[in-house]
C-alpha cells in the first residue's frame, strides 16, 4: 500500500486491487493517459470525460446575451476556426 501510494496510485484502486489479487491475479497494468485533446486517452471515454477546463471572453458572453455570432478557436493550433450562430 505505501509503494502504490508512493507511486501516485489513486487510493480507490487498492481495494480493487486487492479483490484481483483474491481472484489470482499476479500482475496489474495500469496505462497512463494525459488528457490533451489530440492524446490516445481523449478517444476513450474517460478521456473525454475528463475535467477539462474552458476559457470564456467577455465577448462571446456579450454574443451569447445579443443572440449574436461567435469565432470558434481551435485550442490546439491557435488559429479561428468556423463561425457559428
Amino acid at each position: 500500500m505505501k509503494l502504490a501510494r508512493r507511486n501516485h496510485v489513486a487510493d480507490q484502486l487498492h481495494s480493487r486491487v486487492i479483490q484481483f489479487a483474491r481472484q489470482g491475479y499476479r500482475d496489474m497494468n495500469f496505462p497512463i493517459y494525459d488528457n490533451r485533446l489530440d492524446s490516445e486517452a481523449y478517444l476513450t471515454v474517460s478521456g473525454q470525460n475528463s475535467n477539462n477546463s474552458v476559457r470564456v471572453t467577455d465577448e462571446f458572453l456579450k454574443a451569447v446575451e445579443a443572440d449574436g455570432d461567435w469565432d470558434l478557436t481551435y485550442s490546439h493550433q491557435a488559429r479561428q476556426g468556423r463561425q457559428r450562430p
